[in-house]
């Protein structure tokens, strides 16, 4: 976990296997992620100083989310790409996908 009371900075780019992914607001998968993250990657979200988020369709149809954080003048901590599958998607949403598979990373 970083330590804590570090500014930081994040940028996620979330590929979807929905084509028509915008039908859920990009705010609210983003939230999915931070709180998936938060009291593992980082204690607190609300020393996240700036936010970035690119949200596209893949066209292989695997969704996953690729997310980057670094703390304020330092180098980027490359976080291992969330694999969420369309099955996920369906069963839980993209949300709950998305968290289920941060819980996945978390548990090892």
């Amino acid at each position: 976990m970083l330590p804590e009371r570090t500014h930081l900075v994040m940028e996620v780019r979330l590929l979807t296997g929905v084509r028509n992914y915008n039908n859920v607001d990009a705010d609210n998968e983003l939230k999915g992620i931070i709180d998936g993250m938060q009291g593992t990657v980082f204690r607190n979200d609300a020393w996240i100083d700036e936010m970035y988020m690119i949200r596209s369709w893949s066209p292989t149809g695997t969704a996953m989310a690729h997310v980057r954080i670094k703390t304020v003048n330092k180098d980027w901590l490359a976080l291992r790409a969330l694999n969420i599958s369309r099955g996920m998607v369906r069963e839980h949403g993209m949300i709950g996908a998305m968290r289920a598979a941060i819980g996945r990373l978390r548990d090892g």
